[in-house]
């Protein structure tokens, strides 16, 4: 598997282990690889752009995320990879923790344009 050296600072936390433990569709998976990838690869502006576009995308194309729908299984997200354990681990800014929790806890697809504000707002990791 190719690893580059943009997600290996991680915490021990990778994009992928993310979007299987939260089963993520293929846009929002690709919100949270350019949200962890910010900052960490030159071009942080296009990856937070490009995560940006795929939430606005899922958001005009009313993606749903039936999350929520599964009532208690919630609490099945191993501990590693629940909303606070992620953010430690990635050192993020508060506009993309915003914006992650926004994706991650989404009740409608309304809630994507809501992440996409967040990381509109530019700011980056602490290299």
């Amino acid at each position: 598997m190719i690893r580059p050296d943009y997600y290996q600072d991680n915490g021990g936390i990778e994009p992928i282990d993310v979007w299987q433990a939260w089963e993520l569709n293929g846009f929002l998976a690709s919100a949270v690889k350019y949200i962890h990838r910010a900052g960490r690869k030159e071009g942080a502006d296009d990856d937070l752009q490009k995560a940006a576009t795929y939430l606005m995308l899922a958001c005009e194309r009313k993606v749903r995320f039936d999350y929520w729908d599964r009532g208690s299984e919630r609490a099945f997200v191993r501990p590693e990879f629940q909303y606070w354990a992620i953010v430690k681990a990635w050192n993020l800014p508060p506009n993309l923790r915003e914006a992650l929790g926004a994706l991650l806890f989404a009740r409608s697809w309304l809630d994507y344009k809501v992440a996409a504000n967040h990381i509109t707002r530019m700011e980056t990791p602490d290299a």
